[in-house]
């Protein structure tokens, strides 16, 4: 294991040799209003099979670890995947013609070109890639962070210098955060919009491009907030989703219009109905974070509400 340490917050790497092969994304889920990245990450591991690579520790943190399938595991952790564009189109090369792909084992190696013999060939080069990665090297371009308990508000300045020193060390070319934007009126809303938020101009040209909507005018507080500014201090372009969801309960809804809209940056390919079909079972799962993520939200606020600008006061 290898200790990155950035001040009080330390980046724990779990894998020998990952290789981060640029441009890197790197999706932030901590919980907050609405626990929207938090519940868009966590389904994204489970789907996308994304591996655990790091932790973040800190003797800011609270004493919790948390136990799955019998092991200990760290509550902050961060995750890495490999995402291509191509990826659908491989998966929908095994509908070919297997039965001809069989009846010609016999025959001669040049008469299989045009059939099984082709696709066998890609398979068998496919496998031996994937295998010489394992054990030689981990290839990452893309970067989950979760946490499974709420980032208390003293933590919070450590915990994003922290990130935001390992996304720059990592070549981190777009840091993407997952948030929710709080509306009253979430009962009567049946898609959530999203609406994005720039560190840079660059950031701002990509929200753009993507043909996602720029909230204009207000002010963004907390853990995201410090996350985008971070990020620009060590000149890492970085954006913030803000997705409409419930004020002061978990929002499966919110989560599966967040990861929609990350589809416009990263080939996800998730199908988010699953999602909505397990809303009511998230939401029960959901609640005792939603509980302290609310009480954190209290603490920060009021620690921030003399540096508001005067005209949200």
């Amino acid at each position: 294991m290898m200790s990155e340490s950035y001040e009080e917050v330390r980046v724990v790497e779990e894998k020998p040799s990952l290789v981060f092969e640029r441009p890197v994304v790197a999706i932030e889920g901590l919980p907050d209003v609405g626990l929207v990245g938090t519940i868009a990450t966590t389904f994204l591991v489970e789907k996308k099979g994304f591996e655990e690579i790091a932790y973040l520790e800190s003797d800011l943190f609270p004493p919790v670890m948390v136990v799955h399938e019998g092991r200990l595991k760290n509550p902050f952790r961060i995750y890495g995947g490999y995402l291509t564009r191509d990826e659908s189109a491989e998966g929908e090369g095994g509908s070919g013609s297997s039965g001809g792909g069989s009846g010609g084992g016999g025959g001669s190696g040049e008469s299989g070109e045009g059939g099984g013999g082709e696709k066998e060939r890609k398979e068998r080069i496919e496998a031996t890639a994937r295998g010489e990665r394992e054990r030689e090297e981990f290839k990452i371009n893309t970067v989950l962070v979760l946490s499974e308990i709420a980032v208390p508000p003293y933590a919070v300045f450590p915990l994003t210098r922290a990130l935001s020193a390992w996304f720059k060390e990592k070549g981190v070319q777009l840091a993407i955060s997952l948030t929710g934007l709080a509306v009253r009126n979430r009962m009567e809303i049946e898609e959530p919009e999203v609406f994005g938020v720039a560190n840079s101009e660059a950031a701002v040209q990509e929200l753009r491009k993507r043909g996602v909507e720029i909230f204009e005018e207000g002010f963004i507080a907390g853990i995201y907030a410090s996350m985008l500014r971070e990020c620009r201090a060590v000149s890492v372009d970085a954006i913030a989703l803000l997705t409409q969801c419930f004020p002061a309960y978990p929002d499966p809804g919110a989560a599966a219009s967040a990861l929609k809209t990350l589809e416009k940056f990263v080939p996800l390919r998730v199908d988010v109905g699953e999602l909505l079909k397990r809303a009511e079972e998230i939401k029960l799962k959901a609640r005792d974070l939603m509980r302290q993520t609310s009480i954190a939200a209290s603490q920060m606020q009021k620690n921030a509400e003399q540096d508001l600008p005067i005209m949200y006061r």
